[in-house]
C-alpha cells in the first residue's frame, strides 16, 4: 500500500494487530485492582 510517494511496507500491516494488543494491555496495566484478600491466609470454615 502507498500513501502519495511514501510506500508502507507490508510487513507493518503483518505487526498491526501485535502492536495495538500491546498498547491496550499496557494501558490496563496501572487500573488492574488486587484481590481484597490478597496476602490474607486461606482458613477453612468448619
Amino acid at each position: 500500500m502507498s500513501i502519495g510517494d511514501f510506500s508502507i511496507p507490508s510487513e507493518f500491516w503483518q505487526s498491526l494487530p501485535f502492536v495495538v494488543t500491546i498498547v491496550v494491555v499496557a494501558g490496563g496495566v496501572g487500573r488492574a485492582a488486587a484481590p481484597a484478600a490478597d496476602g490474607v491466609p486461606f482458613e477453612r470454615s468448619r
